[in-house]
């Protein structure tokens, strides 16, 4: 940056990614930022890749709000990515969280194809065991109920959960 030659969207990702990789969300974060004061839009694969280096960090809530400018920006997240986040509220045991961000998700008209089907159904299967789990019974079932009627048609675990 100092001998005239301006760091592009690739740079700035491949640093971020970096920083991520080494623990260092809050140092990509800044970048991110730095790259909006220069004018630089941010890609899919920039904001991806925050956003999974704040939830291997167990920063989902900074996860979602990152989530939100992506969309802002235009882009719009995949099942993938927001396959990451709800599997790290669940592992916090955040299953409100998990449950609302997968509404979210199907909200948003992400469809399932044949990867993210499995990942619905998987995502599914951890936040109801997780109610489940916590003596939420009602809520996993709602959950449940909701699913099929949005056409998710769960597995066997799920039902072997419930019962």
């Amino acid at each position: 940056m100092g001998k005239g030659i301006e760091p592009n969207v690739f740079t700035f990702s491949s640093l971020m990614d970096g920083f991520c990789k080494s623990g260092c969300s809050s140092q990509a974060m800044e970048l991110l930022d730095m790259m909006v004061r220069k004018r630089l839009r941010p890609s899919m694969i920039t904001y991806s890749t925050l956003i999974h280096g704040l939830c291997k960090e167990g920063k989902f809530y900074e996860a979602l709000e990152t989530l939100d400018r992506m969309k802002l920006q235009g882009l719009k997240p995949d099942a993938r990515l927001y396959g990451k986040i709800i599997a790290g509220f669940c592992d916090k045991c955040k299953f409100q969280e998990a449950a609302n961000s997968l509404d979210e998700m199907i909200l948003e008209g992400i469809c399932p194809n044949r990867l993210t089907w499995s990942i619905n159904v998987r995502i599914h299967n951890v936040v109801v065991q997780g109610l489940a789990g916590h003596g939420k019974i009602n809520c996993a079932y709602q959950l449940y109920l909701s699913t099929w009627a949005r056409g998710i048609f769960v597995n066997a675990s799920t039902f072997s959960t419930l019962v």
